[in-house]
Order: structure tokens, then C-alpha cells, then sequence
């Protein structure tokens, strides 16, 4: 590949100021106002998050493992591992404060799995909190979040508009949520995929939304999207899962389970690994059971232990519910189905319970299970 071919891969929409680095174009500014501390944005792709992480396979620490010394057996990183790397690598830039409200980093889609999103990046030396607005093709199409007060400021873009120069206010927040300074950046994107094109089309629109947007997710090869009162897409998760979906849950988070790491059941194979990510694909904890999970999974409580369908697989399956701690990843509580209902007429078969959803009553401490 050429340096040009290179230089775009790794800066896709970026102008030629923008490849210069940070440092030149401060030495520049400086220059020509004395001073000056450089005004602009930096945009990086995910390709450059990446050559810091240096994904060499040999690289990663696998204390207490065995390597792997075969022809015919492929040696690779699990996403989790290269979402790990690239968060410490995307920490690096953070922790050096290098960048400011003036002059922010842009990485767009920096796990290189959400293309629709993208990570602002800058510190203040006070602690304070940051709305962005990701502006609409009207008004009523606005997408915002504000995120709380810190100085070192890791601002997760989502509802982005694919195949288009999207602007992004972003603005600084006093004590009282009042806005003290505010700059629009450009965001760039590339076109939907072809098979995400026209996926959403808008029979009729009567009256305002309720819900800025709505997820679909779940199906076999289908991808998760989230589109706008409008019918368009705002969001898209490259990585397929299982037929199950997606499972939302708090602070921004979703419980994704890996679509190709499973273990044997009793009728369909069931994921055993899934990970406690964010809607930019980063990982912030990967869950691993020999029992599978399957149909469902929800927080007890906003940020607490998590409640998943499970299997006891001792000929039967998609037969229990399980309890997962949320910080250790460890079943603290298993509930076998079988005990509610022994004996009964309807215990034939290997998948004879189907549990599909479950709901936590936290008043009651009750926990309803749906089943087929």
C-alpha cells in the first residue's frame, strides 16, 4: 500500500491540517500568535487506536495458559482481550491531558465496532460536566446525553447519521447545568452497509416520538440498529450476536453475547461468553459459564448483579435461571427449574421448561420467569 493509501486508511475524512500532528500545529500557532494554546480538532480512526495497541498475538499476556504449538490450530486474540488493549492504549492519550476543550481528539469509531459513534477526548483543569448534541436533519431529531463532571473527559458519541457531515455541539456545564462555552464540531461519516440500506422505512408519522430512538436487535445474521422517529439508522453494531440480541441495560451499557463461542446443549448450542460493553464496543466485563446462556438477561437493580437464562445440562436445558455477580462474574445463585415443578406431566423432553424472559421485583424480592 502506498503512504497515501496509508495515510487515508488510518485518517479517513481527515483534511491535510488535521494528519499534521497536535505539536506542529501548536509550534505554528505560536508563531503567528504569540501566546496562543492552537484552536482546532484532531481526527483519528480506529486504525490508529489500533498500531498503539499493537494486537500481535504473542504480545498478550497470558499468565497461567499453556501457548498453543500446532499447525493446524490458529492461534487468536478474543475481542474482549483486543477491547482491553484498546481502551488501555485510548487511556494512554487520556491520562496525559494533552488535549483541550480548544483543540480536542476525535477517534471515530475507535473499537471498530460501532461505525456511527465516535470518542471526544480533552481535560479541564476544573471538574465539570459536558452535554453533547448531536444535531438532527431537524430539530426534533437532536440527539443529546450529558455525561457527569470529571476533568478528564472520554465523551462517547452515539446517533451519528451514516454518509454524512454530521455537526456535534459540544458544550461545558456550570454547578447548575447552565452552559458557560460551547463549540460545534464536524463529524464524517461513511455510507450504511448495502445490507442496512432501506432496512427502515416510515409508513407514517402522526406525532412526536415518546423515545428519541428505537433498538431492534435479535434474529438469526440480523445486525442491532437503532433508528429515529424518522426512519433513519443512528446507530448499527458491525458485530452480529446471537439470536437473542442484545440486552440493555444501565448507564449505557448492553450485555452482548458472542455469537461463535458456545458450548454443546441438548438441542442448540448455547453462548457461554458475554460481555458487559458499551454502545461503542468497549468491554468493561466479559462473563464466561460452562451452562450457557440464552433468551434473557437483566439487572436486578440499576448496576447490580445480573440475571441471565441459563441451562443445568443434566439432559435438559434452557431449564434455569442464574444469578451472576456482577464484579466477579460468579453464579451466586442457581435456580433449576425442576424443583418447582417435579413429577410434573410436562417434564418431557430435553427442552420441556424454555425459559424466555425474567423480571425482578425488587419490593417483593420476587423473581418472575416466563416459560414456554
Amino acid at each position: 500500500m502506498s503512504l497515501k493509501g496509508k495515510l487515508r486508511k488510518k485518517y479517513q475524512y481527515s483534511s491535510l491540517p488535521e494528519i499534521v500532528p497536535v505539536s506542529i500545529k501548536r509550534a505554528i500557532k505560536k508563531l503567528r500568535h504569540p501566546g496562543s494554546n492552537g484552536y482546532g480538532v484532531s481526527y483519528r480512526t480506529n486504525y490508529w487506536v489500533n498500531d498503539m495497541a499493537n494486537f500481535d498475538v504473542d504480545s498478550i499476556d497470558r499468565k497461567g495458559f499453556r501457548s498453543i504449538s500446532s499447525e493446524n490450530i490458529r492461534r487468536s486474540i478474543s475481542y474482549g482481550t483486543r477491547a482491553r488493549k484498546i481502551d488501555e492504549a485510548i487511556q494512554k492519550v487520556v491520562n496525559k491531558n494533552y488535549y483541550r476543550f480548544e483543540h480536542m481528539l476525535v477517534i471515530k469509531d475507535p473499537f471498530n465496532q460501532a461505525p456511527l459513534t465516535a470518542l471526544v477526548i480533552f481535560y479541564s483543569k476544573e471538574s465539570c460536566a459536558v452535554r453533547y448534541t448531536v444535531k438532527g436533519k431537524t430539530k426534533q431529531a437532536d440527539f443529546s446525553q450529558t455525561l457527569k463532571p470529571t476533568c478528564q473527559h472520554r465523551i462517547p458519541i452515539i446517533g451519528l447519521y451514516a454518509g454524512y457531515e454530521n455537526k456535534v455541539e459540544i458544550e461545558i456545564l456550570d454547578e447548575t447545568g447552565k452552559s458557560i462555552k460551547r463549540r460545534t464540531i464536524v463529524i464524517s461519516t461513511k455510507p450504511l452497509p448495502p445490507a442496512l440500506e432501506g432496512a427502515v422505512t416510515v409508513g407514517k408519522h402522526s406525532a412526536p416520538s415518546a423515545h428519541p430512538m428505537t433498538l431492534i436487535t435479535a434474529g438469526h445474521n440480523i445486525r442491532t440498529i437503532a433508528f429515529d422517529e424518522f426512519g433513519d439508522i443512528r446507530y448499527y453494531l458491525r458485530r452480529l450476536t446471537k439470536a437473542y440480541g442484545v440486552f440493555p441495560l444501565s448507564a449505557g451499557k448492553m450485555l452482548y453475547s458472542e455469537k461463535w463461542i458456545d458450548v454443546p446443549s441438548f438441542s442448540v448450542s448455547q453462548s457461554c461468553f458475554i460481555y458487559d460493553m458499551d454502545y461503542l464496543g468497549r468491554v468493561h466485563k466479559s462473563y464466561l459459564s460452562p451452562h450457557g446462556f440464552h433468551h434473557c438477561a437483566i439487572e436486578k437493580t440499576p448496576g447490580g448483579n445480573i440475571l441471565v437464562g441459563s441451562n443445568t445440562m443434566d439432559g435438559h436445558d434452557e431449564d434455569a435461571v442464574m444469578e451472576l455477580d456482577r464484579q466477579t462474574g460468579m453464579p451466586v445463585e442457581f435456580i433449576n427449574m425442576r424443583q418447582y415443578f417435579e413429577g410434573s406431566k410436562f417434564d418431557k423432553g430435553s427442552d420441556w421448561v424454555h425459559v424466555n424472559a425474567v423480571d425482578y421485583q425488587k419490593d417483593s424480592n420476587t423473581l418472575i420467569v416466563s416459560m414456554r
